[in-house]
């Protein structure tokens, strides 16, 4: 009988986003995806991993509110956990380390007999990659805008007055200085305008929306912090990120001990009245 090591890696791989994805949706939403980082070496707090979500969105054009596929998880695995060259039993100790997580609160870690399940609890192989050097100079951007301006208009008001304007980069090095901006203008007009010679307010947009994938993580923590793996389902299109202290003090006080499901429409239903 063939060995699980010995499948194809794309078998082990889909095998890995299955024993990922708790809730059978096809998707790995934020608290998933968290596990599967952990695996890889990645360590941090809540609010760290929400910064490492958004930086997982934004490389691998991941919609933040329904989660990753299979496909993109691949490339996840490949150029951000640093497996791209896992062999088969690399991947099989993978999947055994996550399966024996699961098990490990209700099942003593002497009575796992597998040998591979008992390989993988020796320890975790730490592949994950650094956050990226162009990640964390447009997110302090972003930052910055935000904490100048009020909305992306606002902030493209601050470089040209009219909507349709092209900025040069020294145009936008002039004007940035204005804001007091303390990190490197240059390096950010070049990852911004991606080689091209001009940047445009719809360059504005994207990276004011750089920080949404984030805001999204935090918001979940904050609507039930008993609840760390708190996630919103593929369904919730809309919420307001800066009211949702107000909603999650409001759900906590309407409901003692609400199930998972009732948690999620409760949030669904709070964050929707603000459209």
């Amino acid at each position: 009988m063939q060995h699980r090591s010995e499948r194809p890696k794309e078998e082990l791989i889909e095998l890995l986003f299955a024993t990922l994805d708790e809730g059978d949706s096809g998707m790995l939403l934020p608290d998933e995806l968290r596990k599967g980082a952990e695996a890889c070496g990645w360590e941090g707090d809540d609010n760290e991993w929400a910064i490492q979500y958004g930086e997982l969105c934004t490389e691998f054009s991941i919609n933040a509110k329904t989660g990753a596929n299979s496909k993109q998880f691949a490339k996840i695995l490949d150029k951000k956990a640093g497996k791209d060259k896992a062999t088969g039993r690399e991947l099989t100790d993978l999947i055994e380390l996550l399966r024996l997580k699961e098990v490990r609160a209700v099942v003593p870690l002497e009575s796992v007999k597998s040998s591979s399940s008992q390989k993988a609890a020796k320890g975790v192989v730490k592949t994950w990659k650094r956050m990226s050097p162009s990640y964390i100079l447009l997110r302090e951007f972003s930052l910055c805008l935000r904490g100048k301006c009020v909305d992306v208009d606002d902030a493209w008001g601050n470089f040209s007055s009219k909507p349709f304007a092209r900025l040069s980069k020294q145009d936008f090095i002039d004007k940035l200085k204005l804001l007091d901006y303390e990190g490197d203008a240059a390096e950010v007009f070049s990852f911004l305008s991606l080689g091209n010679h001009f940047i445009m307010k719809k360059h504005f947009k994207w990276v004011w929306n750089l920080l949404e994938a984030e805001q999204l993580v935090r918001a979940l923590y904050r609507l039930d912090r008993r609840r760390s793996t708190a996630i919103l389902p593929p369904s919730l299109d809309a919420f307001d990120v800066d009211d949702d202290d107000d909603h999650a003090a409001m759900l906590r006080k309407q409901t003692q001990t609400p199930s998972k499901e009732d948690l999620m429409a409760k949030a669904n239903s709070l964050f929707s009245a603000d459209e």
